[in-house]
C-alpha cells in the first residue's frame, strides 16, 4: 500500500511540475526516524546509544529535545563502499556484486527500532519530530485541557500528557482528548496509550 501510494504521489508531482525525487521510497527510507524516551520507564543515553548501535545505526541526541534521539541507517557508507569496489574490480566477481548488493537492500531497509531491547521493553517508542515541536510550540504547562485532532497513532498524545505533568503534586493535571476519524487508526492509539501507561488520556 505504501508503495501504491509513493507512485501516486510522483505522478501527482509530474502532472503538477513538482519534483516526484521528493517522494522517492528509497530518499525517504534514508531520512532518521526519531524515538523518545518513556519517561515512566526511563533509560539513560548511554543506554539508548548501545541498543539502537547494536542495529546499525547512528544515534543522535536532540540539542532541544533531550528526551528525543534520531536514528538514520549506517549501511550506506558502507554499501557506497562496496559498489566502489564492485567498479573497480575488473573481474566483476559474482561474490563482490552480491555484497555490495546485499548492503544496499540493508540501507533501503533502514533502521527496525522494533526489534531493540528498549522498544520491546516500552522504554522507547517512535515519534515525528514535527510532532515533538509541534507540542513544543504549545508551552503547555499542568492543568490545560488538550484536543489533539487526528491523534493517531499516539506518540504525540503521550508527548503532550508528559508536559502536563506536574512534579509537585506527582500526577498529570488536566486532560488529553484524541480524535481520529478512523475507528482503526484510535484503536491503534488507544493500544499505544496504554502500552506506555500514559495517564489522563482518552
Amino acid at each position: 500500500a505504501t508503495k501504491r501510494n509513493m507512485q501516486w504521489l510522483a505522478t501527482y508531482a509530474a502532472k503538477n511540475g513538482a519534483s516526484s525525487s521528493v517522494y522517492d521510497v528509497d530518499v525517504l527510507r534514508a531520512l532518521p526516524r526519531h524515538v523518545r524516551i518513556n519517561p515512566r520507564k526511563p533509560c539513560t543515553v548511554d543506554e539508548v546509544r548501545a541498543a539502537l548501535g547494536l542495529h546499525a545505526a547512528v544515534v543522535e541526541q536532540s540539542p532541544l529535545f533531550p528526551d528525543v534521539f534520531s536514528v538514520a541507517a549506517a549501511h550506506d557508507a558502507i554499501a557506497d563502499d562496496h559498489d566502489a569496489a564492485a567498479g573497480d574490480d575488473k573481474d566483476g566477481t559474482d561474490a563482490t556484486k552480491s555484497h555490495a548488493n546485499e548492503n544496499n537492500k540493508k540501507s533501503r531497509k533502514g533502521v527496525d527500532v522494533a526489534h531493540t531491547t528498549l522498544y520491546k521493553n516500552h522504554q522507547l517508542y517512535g515519534i515525528d519530530l514535527s510532532s515533538v515541536v509541534a507540542v513544543h510550540a504549545l508551552d503547555l504547562r499542568p492543568g490545560v485541557d488538550v484536543l489533539d485532532i487526528c491523534c493517531s497513532p499516539g506518540a504525540k498524545l503521550c508527548l503532550i500528557a508528559d508536559r502536563l505533568w506536574d512534579a509537585g503534586s506527582g500526577q498529570v493535571r488536566g486532560t488529553v482528548t484524541g480524535v481520529d476519524i478512523s475507528l482503526k487508526r484510535l484503536t491503534t492509539c488507544r493500544k499505544l496509550v496504554r502500552k506506555y501507561k500514559v495517564m489522563k488520556t482518552r
